[in-house]
């Protein structure tokens, strides 16, 4: 009996000599103890079964998961920054993972950071550089890396969000050594039918009776039918409104402008002024079309280049009658060709013969012919 009252009164004693050390020492929220983890991958920080955490020795920190035991499937390895577990959350950052790129984070410093903000920034999450004091900003890039052949390691930089002069502008495949097709719009695949590709969208904005809308413009591919006849498409829409085509290109070389409110318009300016260059129906020679003085004038000398001189050409008549004139040519290729030009599908005398030419030049050599 004594000895059990001795050893409860000891046990007694041991208690309040350790609450009054706890209170009289208390213990900060701020202070841990260290913890010593050898830098072994069969040691570290063990979570349950499923998750080890341990260093290389080399300044990194590797997380991984195992089987879990009481199935033998494997276990993901994943690090989740959840928000604070409080009734409110922070207006600013709610959870982010910081890369600093100074010792410094309070008067000269750089950072970039993946992170997720709170009410005060619309709740955007995102890719954030933030940089003062004498610090400028740096880029950000991504990048791949590979080796081909081995031993040999080569990268491809598909994206940059760049700075200096160009901060804030994004750059695609600025190291590139060759062409590469760095932006693709390409939609998922159809089992049946056709699809159109995505659209690039551009966006004005404007005040109307202190209203603000907007003015579009979106370009992209659109596939008539299955046997893959397509267009590259320019259209128009404001406001919210329904788009228009102003624009087509089609793949088989077809050019269309479009207004629906207005004359189409196609305006040509230049040095010395406007060239119409347009192949002729033999697939060898070039007609060249220029205007003066409200009249379109064509010839096969080329005004590609501003000339000082006057080419010899023939106006054609805009009342569809027949238009001729003969004249000599210095291009050794055609000496001394008399031609006959008609702007309209008209019977056309050459000497002893009648011909019958739609829009476009009839050049004849000895009253025949050549095309």
């Amino acid at each position: 009996m004594i000895n059990k009252f001795i050893e409860k009164e000891s046990i007694a004693i041991v208690g309040m000599i350790v609450f009054l050390f706890f209170a009289t020492h208390p213990v900060s929220a701020q202070e841990t103890d260290s913890i010593h983890v050898a830098s072994d991958p069969s040691k570290g920080v063990f979570f349950g079964s499923d998750l080890q955490l341990w260093s290389d020795g080399f300044g990194s920190i590797t997380m991984q998961g195992y089987n879990r035991p009481d199935n033998n499937k494997p276990s993901q390895t994943s690090l989740h920054l959840q928000v604070p577990n409080s009734i409110y959350l922070p207006e600013d950052t709610l959870t982010e993972v910081v890369l600093q790129r100074t010792p410094d984070q309070q008067i000269n410093y750089g950072r970039w950071s993946f992170s997720a903000l709170g009410s005060r920034s619309n709740n955007v999450s995102g890719i954030f550089g933030q940089f003062g004091g004498n610090v400028l900003p740096t880029e950000f890039i991504f990048n791949v890396a590979y080796e081909g052949p081995n031993g040999t390691l080569k990268d491809v930089e598909a994206m940059r969000i760049m700075a200096g002069t160009d901060l804030g502008n994004v750059a695609f495949g600025l190291r590139a050594q060759r062409p590469r097709n760095v932006i693709q719009l390409v939609p998922g695949p159809v089992e049946a039918g056709m699809r159109d590709s995505h659209a690039i969208l551009w966006r004005g904005l404007y005040y109307d009776g202190g209203v603000l809308k907007s003015a579009d413009w979106k370009a992209y591919v659109k596939v008539a039918n299955a046997q893959g006849d397509s267009s590259y498409v320019i259209e128009n829409s404001n406001n919210g409104g329904a788009p228009s085509a102003k624009l087509a290109i089609s793949a088989n070389g077809g050019l269309s402008l479009k207004s629906e409110n207005k004359p189409a318009v196609l305006e040509m300016l230049g040095l010395g002024g406007a060239c119409l260059k347009i192949r002729d129906t033999d697939s060898v020679g070039w007609t060249y079309c220029k205007t003066q003085g409200g009249a379109l004038t064509c010839s096969i000398n080329s005004c590609e280049q501003p000339s000082a001189g006057t080419d010899t050409n023939v106006a054609l008549s805009s009342a569809g009658a027949v238009a001729t004139a003969s004249s000599t040519f210095n291009d050794p290729q055609y000496p001394h060709l008399n031609f006959s030009v008609s702007s309209a599908i008209d019977n056309i005398h050459t000497g002893a013969n009648w011909e019958t030419a739609e829009v476009g030049m009839i050049i004849l050599q000895n009253n025949s012919p050549i095309f």
